[in-house]
């Protein structure tokens, strides 16, 4: 384990020590920003990193993700949030989302519809929409749309991490059916609907992505 507040000396020590993983602060002091540091360290070894910083500036965030970060944790950090990116740095493959995926996978839902039970499958969910503090909306990619009576968050949890991200506070949407995304107003499309990016979640958001 190794620590220094100068770039400098950060590059120096990681070529002498060869960590396993790299939390890497976008404010360092010295000649060398986190930045520089790490696109040193993308061009000398292929030791992953976590950048961890108090900047929420768009033009930052997306010069980071160019770099392909494990991920991009905003201070004060959530403990939380460093397991589950230390667990992806340790699973580059995913492997171990995966494993959780295949748990939530199956069965399919089914969900009440007046005196019947409609089998939903999860794969087919485009977004889903909180409409009041334990109500949501289901819109599918057949078109329909189910209201049931379950907060955002509870139903989140049962289902498959790769497939569904929260974007906002009010949505969650499934990744594979994204049309575009909108970086001037801030919007994902999914057909003809446009869905707000919030700003604590656009960072999440975007390391799903391998940007180019």
């Amino acid at each position: 384990m190794g620590y220094t507040n100068e770039g400098i000396d950060a590059l120096e020590k990681i070529r002498q020590l060869q960590p396993d993983i790299l939390l890497i602060d976008l404010n360092l002091n010295g000649t060398f920003s986190g930045i520089s540091i790490a696109k040193a360290i993308k061009e000398e070894t292929d030791i992953p990193f976590i950048f961890v910083t108090s900047y929420l500036d768009d033009e930052v965030i997306r010069k980071c993700y160019e770099l392909n970060p494990i991920a991009y944790l905003h201070k004060p950090i959530n403990k939380g949030d460093l397991k589950a990116a230390l667990l992806k740095a340790e699973f580059p493959q995913d492997s171990f989302y995966r494993e959780i995926d295949d748990e939530k996978s199956g069965p399919q839902l089914m969900i009440r519809t007046g005196k019947n039970l409609k089998p939903v499958s999860k794969e087919d969910i485009v977004l889903v929409q909180t409409d009041a503090k334990n109500y949501i909306r289901i819109f599918t990619r057949q078109k329909n749309q189910y209201a049931i009576k379950q907060s955002l968050t509870a139903f989140e949890k049962t289902l498959p991490t790769t497939l569904f991200i929260r974007v906002h506070k009010e949505y969650l949407v499934n990744l594979q059916c994204i049309t575009a995304v909108n970086e001037s107003d801030q919007t994902i499309q999914i057909d003809t609907m446009h869905i707000p990016i919030g700003k604590n979640y656009k960072a999440g958001f975007l390391a799903r992505f391998t940007i180019l």
